[in-house]
């Protein structure tokens, strides 16, 4: 498969973060919050002339570290990406600096309440303004050297894939991971042991034709990628343990999928894979599921009474430009264990836009009522399945449920697609925030990737994360369609 042919979904999911960036990012994070406290500090002591601990519990201080933590995560800049500039990095914080202080503002002015303290205004503009501009010019001189010294230090060098020649010519995941790991500064060398190989630099003497040998494998490579179980004989899986052993990493092709791009690749998986593998540990903890039963109820209830006057507002629009006939819409889904049940939506399509069977949406689809995009766009549409979840059919973090007329298709066309009927559906998931709208077969697959990726390793704090990514993914309209 040519690279210039991979689709556009492709080209976004190989260039997402590491996982083990994860630690970096909340290093940053960390650094903002010294940062502001420290400048919060300074800025109350030159202000108002004193200075004391209890200004760290005022409403005011919350209310600043509140809105600079969202305006930071929502235009990510604590994303570790070497590929970002570190010009880039520096002024995409001043900017969420700047969205924190517009969002103060706008509470400053709509309720004096969370600015004062028994009557007396303790901390005003001459205080915040201060404090995040000091925040702003730090921390973007912090992430501007961090950036810049990555840039200088970036380690180039070499990864082994081992594979059949076959494999090596045919793997569309060779083409993946060339896009992900050269715009890193990281080169692929090929080899089998068919004596084939392709090479980007002279990481050899001779970089001809070279046998995949012990020399090879003790070379220094940043990773060794085992494409197939072809056998080693007993030296060569000898030097595979000691160049494990010595700190190199080695990665089975679904090993490189979940530590990289975390999800689980089906067209790569076997019924030997599920059965020796780890993970999938939760499925069937007691609880487990009750904790997940009772944080679906609290967050729904939550979701349900602050959404409510967005609800009544759209519904009402869709009630004027939507035609006759009621504004929520029911369809039949499948959900866990492949049972069958009613999910609520608010309409955003014609009466009639079914009248042909059932079919995905497309982008600019003309079944869609006026500013009903807006609705998608943004999730509105989803918010009557809170109901959904109370009830019980579905879990607030999970797959999301299809239709039973397309899950006929799909369960022939994608292996282990009735996998994900292991879990409730979910009103949001893993794959819902890391990969756009699915509109055929091979998004299906895709998206079934990152839902399998969420069972074998679901636990607490991935929900969490799931939670976090999904209030910028509804910021953003990422995906809705």
């Amino acid at each position: 498969m040519n690279i210039k042919n991979t689709s556009e979904h492709e080209e976004r999911e190989v260039r997402r973060p590491f996982l083990n960036e994860m630690r970096a990012r909340n290093v940053l994070r960390m650094v903002d919050l010294l940062t502001i406290t420290m400048f919060w500090s300074l800025s109350h002591q030159l202000r108002l002339g004193w200075f004391s601990f209890s200004i760290f519990l005022s409403n005011r201080f919350i209310l600043v570290i509140m809105a600079l933590m969202f305006s930071a995560y929502v235009l990510e800049t604590a994303d570790f990406n070497i590929r970002r500039k570190p010009l880039y990095s520096m002024f995409i914080f001043w900017g969420a600096c700047a969205l924190a202080t517009s969002l103060i503002s706008g509470v400053f002015y709509i309720s004096a309440l969370a600015w004062t303290s028994g009557g007396q205004d303790l901390l005003g503009r001459g205080v915040v303004i201060p404090a995040l501009f000091g925040t702003a010019i730090v921390g973007g001189l912090f992430r501007y050297s961090i950036f810049t010294r990555m840039a200088s230090q970036l380690k180039v060098g070499y990864w082994l894939v081992i594979g059949t020649e076959k494999i090596i010519t045919k793997n569309k995941f060779i083409d993946l991971l060339k896009k992900d790991i050269s715009s890193r500064g990281i080169h692929i060398w090929e080899i089998s042991k068919n004596i084939y190989f392709k090479s980007e630099s002279d990481v050899l003497e001779d970089n001809k034709n070279i046998d995949f040998s012990l020399d090879i494998l003790s070379k220094e490579w940043l990773g060794i990628i085992l494409l197939d179980d072809f056998s080693l004989s007993g030296e060569k899986l000898e030097a595979l343990m000691y160049a494990r052993l010595k700190g190199t990493p080695i990665y089975t092709v679904p090993e490189f999928y979940e530590e990289f791009w975390q999800k689980v690749p089906v067209l790569y998986l076997d019924h030997r894979w599920f059965a020796i593998t780890g993970g999938f540990g939760l499925l069937h903890e007691p609880l487990h599921r009750k904790a997940k039963r009772l944080s679906d109820i609290f967050l729904s209830i939550i979701i349900l009474i602050l959404s409510l006057p967005i609800i009544i507002i759209s519904s009402l629009w869709i009630k004027i430009f939507g035609g006759f006939g009621s504004f929520i819409y029911t369809q039949v889904r499948i959900g866990q264990g492949e049972r069958k049940f009613i999910i609520y939506k608010l309409r955003t399509m014609r009466h009639d836009s079914e009248k042909d069977g059932a079919k995905w949406a497309q982008k600019n689809d003309n079944r869609i009522i006026p500013l009903g995009g807006l609705i998608r766009k943004f999730r509105i549409d989803e918010l009557p399945q809170l109901i959904n979840i109370l009830r019980g059919d579905m879990s607030f973090i999970g797959p999301r449920p299809e239709r039973p007329e397309m899950i006929v298709n799909l369960e022939r066309e994608i292996p282990y697609f009735s996998l994900r009927h292991l879990v409730k559906p979910g009103l949001t998931g893993w794959a819902q925030v890391c990969f756009p709208y699915g509109a055929s077969v091979d998004d299906t697959r895709h998206k079934l990737e990152y839902d399998l990726y969420y069972i074998k390793h679901q636990t607490i704090w991935l929900d969490i994360v799931i939670i976090i990514r999904t209030i910028r993914v509804v910021i953003k309209g990422f995906g809705g369609r």
